[in-house]
């Protein structure tokens, strides 16, 4: 929830979603031009194809295998991920 006030109020306009993405609720979001994910959602090559105004997918953990990055970058889609995410805990 403090992560969905902190977006809202960042990013007006954006939607805001606690569940992982999935093939049941990916067409959902298929005009969205930037998504930001944690490790409990799969994004693979099918759901990456699935949104075709994509341009930046952000996860928010250090690891990114969840994200199918080469296929995202050979379609011109930046992948971010937070290199230091816990280093101090």
């Amino acid at each position: 929830p403090w992560e969905q006030k902190l977006f809202e109020s960042a990013f007006p306009g954006c939607v805001c979603v606690a569940d992982p993405l999935t093939s049941a609720n990916i067409a959902s979001y298929a005009e969205a031009e930037v998504i930001s994910v944690f490790i409990y959602s799969q994004v693979t090559t099918e759901l990456i194809d699935k949104l075709p105004r994509l341009h930046m997918i952000s996860t928010r953990s250090t690891g990114y295998d969840h994200v199918a990055a080469a296929y995202a970058k050979s379609k011109g889609i930046i992948v971010a991920n937070v290199p230091e995410y816990g280093s101090n805990t």
